[in-house]
């Protein structure tokens, strides 16, 4: 079963124990979720997360990053970069990205 952040999960026939196969297809979403105060213009923020994103060297250029707003609660409002990276990639680019969205 292909998942759609293009994650392989394999469910056998026997004992059922599920395996996620992270670099099967070579290519993989991550999403890297950050909250912003009230009073933070959200246009604003959103451009500046896209434009760190897209400048990310191992974030690949298609399907095009996004930035979305995913939750608002009483402590703010939550964004998500969203990202397609190799299978390698998988596991350093949402530190690299959130490192560099908190000194942005």
């Amino acid at each position: 079963v292909r998942t759609l952040d293009n994650k392989m999960v394999v469910v056998p026939n026997s004992r059922v124990k599920v395996t996620t196969n992270l670099s099967e297809q070579g290519t993989i979403r991550v999403d890297v979720a950050l909250k912003i105060g009230h009073d933070t213009d959200l246009r604003a923020a959103k451009d500046v997360l896209l434009q760190l994103v897209a400048a990310n060297p191992s974030v690949l250029p298609d399907p095009a990053p996004v930035v979305l707003l995913s939750e608002v609660d009483a402590l703010g409002k939550d964004l998500t970069m969203r990202a397609w990276v190799r299978g390698d990639d998988y596991i350093p680019v949402p530190f690299a990205l959130r490192e560099e969205a908190a000194l942005a």
